[in-house]
């Protein structure tokens, strides 16, 4: 008879967990006994609160120092961090290299008292160049020195793969086209997520780095919808002073002469993403503001034929006493009459999936798009078989990040059980389209109207 070999002493296990620095060996673990998994799971739970926290004052680094010198293996299983930009430096000096699974940053604009904008001198970069483990960078709010230094300290993470832009600027000169400038070459993110009610000229020229065309596969744009009219002509700009200018200079830190900078349309900054496959527009709806829809509707409609298979609409009321259907019904149906054709065109002749989503609606515009016979928008979607369109309503006084979903059509008016297709930029920190998108998802109620 083959006796087995005696286990360790828990005891011993014990120790064995206390000491591992490897998450999926944590998770091996696990798998071991139940005692083992419900310690593994402490131990993850314990990290978990000290990397949940936001980083806002000189304090909160020294707390973060004084975790990681009582967990060393605390450095290991932090994934991702939030702090604020006037900590940045500090941060990147102290603790490059001690994080080797970071996968994610969050930085925002500090609030109390406004920092100074962002200028990325060569030592930040030389440091966030270290930082080989982060693909994902979300920026909120932040204002840099020039447009310069933003694509430079995007450009600066080597492994960058999904980006959010929040409000961006830059205080001096001006943007302009990437194509010809060597740091825009090393940028090759797989999702583009921006959000601004300003101006889009600053993300139509980063749309012009020379290997998004190949790399950027899902793109979201969270906008006014009059920004989309504006955006019909080219810009020009005239860049006297250079500093937000890139690439005209053979040389580092050579003065290049006045030149006048020209943006690309949007629709031109788009078209030339030859592997784009998926696109999400985001707009809020208030009785401020004319029909959204109608810019994005023409922007849609002038760009040139291109391989996208996935788009999504979004239109979230933000007015509790708003009515989409009423004396503005023939407002919409004109704005969702002239989206169809657009999507319906030679143009997007790959589109397999197109999402509508209405969401927060008033309940009396939800019974009218759900009362019998009613002929729903987007027939030509519809025709096609490829229409998804959810309404959405928040009953009484429920804060507007709560949501129902009550109504799922499809081309032949069923209604669906499945979930909708969920673009991949959807995994996109804290924001909107991905929070309204997700509790599409997994809705919280389905209920008969």
């Amino acid at each position: 008879m083959i006796e087995s070999t005696p286990m360790l002493p828990v005891e011993i296990w014990y120790q064995i967990v206390e000491v591992v620095d490897d998450p999926r060996s944590l998770l091996a673990l696990a798998c071991v006994c139940r005692s083992l998994n419900d310690w593994v799971m402490q131990t993850f739970a314990r990290y978990d609160e000290y990397c949940s926290r936001v980083l806002q004052t000189a304090d909160d680094l020294h707390s973060l120092r004084h975790s990681f010198r009582e967990t060393p293996t605390l450095p290991f299983f932090l994934r991702y961090i939030v702090l604020e930009d006037s900590l940045l430096l500090n941060f990147a000096v102290e603790f490059v290299g001690f994080c080797p699974n970071l996968r994610e940053i969050v930085i925002r604009s500090s609030s109390d008292p406004p920092p100074p904008p962002l200028s990325l001198s060569m030592q930040m970069r030389l440091v966030l160049s270290q930082f080989k483990s982060v693909t994902r960078l979300h920026l909120m709010f932040d204002d840099f020195a020039t447009f310069k230094d933003l694509i430079r300290f995007i450009c600066a993470f080597p492994k960058l793969l999904d980006l959010t832009l929040v409000e961006v600027g830059y205080a001096r000169g001006c943007a302009c086209v990437l194509e010809q400038v060597p740091v825009a070459r090393t940028l090759h993110l797989r999702t583009l997520h921006i959000q601004d009610s300003r101006d889009l000229s600053l993300y139509q020229c980063l749309l012009t780095a020379p290997e998004l065309s190949k790399s950027l596969i899902s793109l979201t744009i969270h906008a006014e919808d009059h920004l989309f009219r504006d955006l019909g002509n080219t810009t020009i700009l005239n860049d006297s002073s250079n500093e937000g200018h890139l690439g005209v200079s053979p040389q580092e830190g050579q003065p290049s002469a006045p030149m006048l900078a020209r943006i690309p349309r949007m629709q031109d900054s788009i078209a030339r993403l030859t592997n784009l496959r998926e696109i999400v527009f985001y707009f809020t709806i208030d009785g401020r503001k004319d029909v959204p829809g109608l810019g994005l509707a023409t922007v849609l409609s002038t760009i040139s034929p291109n391989p996208i298979e996935t788009i999504a609409i979004i239109y979230e009321c933000v007015d509790s006493s708003y009515q989409l259907f009423g004396a503005r019904t023939p407002a919409w149906m004109s704005c969702f009459r002239s989206l169809d054709i657009t999507l319906t065109s030679p143009r997007f002749s790959h589109l397999k999936d197109a999402t509508i989503i209405l969401a927060s609606l008033d309940a009396e515009d939800v019974r009218y798009l759900a009362s019998p016979g009613r002929v729903l928008p987007f027939e030509g979607l519809r025709t096609r078989s490829i229409l998804n369109f959810a309404v959405s309503d928040v009953p009484g006084p429920a804060a507007s990040d709560q949501f129902r979903w009550t109504k799922l059509v499809n081309a032949d008016h069923a209604r669906r059980e499945d979930a909708l297709p969920i673009p991949t930029s959807l995994g996109m920190w804290m924001t909107r389209p991905a929070e309204i998108l997700t509790s599409l998802r997994h809705p919280d109620d389905h209920r008969e109207l």
